[in-house]
């Protein structure tokens, strides 16, 4: 079976999600979504407005409570209206592309962004990953928390379901464990005093039993707006 190496690396193709650590890690990353019924919004001229409203789609885990005036992550600031993000707005965009999906849960997202500062500043938030095998060691370790420790926080639950759709092979998830260093979960249960901070350790290539796994649900990944429909592949 193919795996990601076997695939083009031009911006959006399979390939191209394929991030080396020392080579072409320091552009973009991964970002967990939830599946949401995103708004219908009458655009005018000139207004930023996602191409999928009216539709299902990724959306943020930010939530606006204008009572106490604070966001569900503890902000005092609102998120952005577009994209649900306190840092990133759509003007902030150079590509936004759906990876993988666990519908009707979540869908992973890869970002880049016109600024490798905010870049920077956006994988040490929650849910954010450099590559897709921190990304996996990132969900896994909300998933145990969720299955071993009984955290019910909303991102627990959502990887405790992406875990249950995407039926992770056993081997997959072995070798997650045992050659990942642990993520922001794991860093702050050990006790890291920067756990958002991203790893110094060591961070292995996928292997291709892994990369030929990820291959698949990477082809079989919709896009914006087409959810509803049935998979073409």
């Amino acid at each position: 079976m193919a795996t990601l190496k076997d695939e083009p690396t031009d911006p959006g193709a399979v390939g191209y999600y394929d991030k080396i650590v020392g080579v072409n890690d320091t552009t973009g990353f991964f970002a967990i979504s939830k599946v949401a019924q995103i708004p219908v919004k009458e655009v005018v001229e000139g207004e930023d407005a996602r191409c999928d409203r009216g539709k299902i789609g990724p959306s943020s885990l930010h939530r606006w409570d204008g009572t106490s005036g604070l966001c569900a992550c503890g902000s005092t600031e609102p998120p952005d209206p577009v994209t649900g993000d306190h840092l990133i707005a759509m003007q902030d965009l150079v590509v936004c592309y759906p990876v993988f999906e666990a519908m009707p849960h979540a869908i992973i997202l890869y970002i880049e962004l016109k600024d490798t500062l905010k870049e920077e500043e956006a994988i040490r938030q929650p849910n954010h990953t450099r590559t897709l095998q921190e990304m996996l060691r990132y969900i896994i370790e909300w998933d145990w928390a969720y299955d071993t420790l009984g955290n019910r926080e909303e991102i627990a639950a959502l990887c405790n379901n992406i875990m249950s759709t995407i039926s992770t092979p056993d081997e997959v998830k072995q070798w997650v464990i045992e050659q990942m260093p642990p993520e922001k979960v794991g860093r702050f249960l050990q006790g890291h005093p920067d756990a958002r901070a991203r790893t110094t350790e060591p961070i292995p290539e996928l292997p291709d039993f892994v990369s030929s796994w990820m291959h698949g649900l990477i082809v079989n990944c919709r896009t914006f707006g087409e959810y509803e429909k049935e998979r073409a592949i």
